[in-house]
């Protein structure tokens, strides 16, 4: 094979290689945002377990009100 086809071949494959690590840390960024939205409901349902076993469901105290 001569130095020029050689040449051309590794620069091809660079192009390539280069075209695969965008693909590829594209991937990475999608599969970390759904890591942090799971994170997210887990956080979630912690609280609201929590929330479960206190009893306070986040309702609103009854408000006493004075007959005159």
């Amino acid at each position: 094979m001569a130095t020029t086809d050689l040449k051309t071949n590794f620069q091809n494959q660079l192009k390539e290689i280069d075209e695969k690590i965008e693909q590829i840390q594209g991937e990475l960024a999608k599969a970390k945002e759904y890591k942090l939205k799971l994170i997210g409901g887990l956080e979630t349902l912690e609280l609201l377990e929590q929330q479960e076993s206190s009893g306070d469901l986040g309702e609103l105290p009854e408000e006493e009100t004075e007959e005159e």
